[in-house]
């Protein structure tokens, strides 16, 4: 005979009868009790929040390592900045001196001229001794790249010569001819230091 038996069962109905109870999770099928434990169920673990605040602390320190290495970087672009300009100022005046010290041979010979001029009897050794220290200047001009504008007797050249005057003439060829040098001019390395103040001739017509 077939074995007919059924899991007995209470009269109440009870699910228990079964091996197996439902819980309605609902939130609004909660009371007030079971929803304080289902929320503090639902909150982050404690150690998820130690690692943000770690995590917290290191961005922290980091922007903190950030700004205070920027300031680090602009104070010393200043200083490099300042310390720069006073080694340009200081490259600048002895670059002058150096400048002046050719000079200064031309200062004793003109000297020398004058005391023996005071001293001479005779025009020509004046002229003589203001001519040496003339050649004297222009071979110092020289050694600093300094060459004096050929004036007289050139063509007028508006590159190196300033026309401040104009002279008529008769002769075709002294047409603008450069006749007379009123202020020298002078080149340094193949560039115009200062043009020539220079008269030229124009032809009559």
């Amino acid at each position: 005979m077939a074995n007919d038996e059924k899991t007995p069962r209470n009269d109440e109905g009870d699910s228990e009868s079964v091996g197996f109870k439902v819980f309605d999770r609902r939130h609004w099928a909660l009371d007030e009790d079971q929803l304080d434990n289902e929320q503090a169920h639902e909150s982050k673990p404690s150690y998820i929040e130690q690692l943000e605040a770690q995590v917290a602390q290191k961005d922290a320190q980091l922007r903190e390592y950030i700004a205070a290495y920027k300031k680090e970087v602009v104070e010393g672009l200043e200083e490099t900045k300042r310390r720069l300009t006073r080694d340009a100022e200081q490259q600048l005046k002895r670059a002058r001196a150096e400048m002046a010290l050719p000079m200064l041979e031309v200062f004793e010979a003109l000297e020398r001229s004058v005391f023996a001029a005071q001293s001479a009897k005779a025009i020509d050794a004046v002229v003589e001794g203001v001519q040496m220290v003339k050649q004297l200047m222009q071979q110092k001009l020289g050694e600093i790249g300094l060459a004096r504008v050929e004036t007289v007797g050139q063509p007028f050249d508006p590159n190196v010569h300033e026309a401040v005057a104009l002279a008529p003439v008769s002769d075709a060829s002294q047409n603008n001819v450069v006749l007379a040098e009123l202020s020298p001019g002078f080149v340094h390395e193949g560039r115009v230091f200062r043009p020539a103040k220079v008269q030229v001739g124009k032809l009559q017509a």
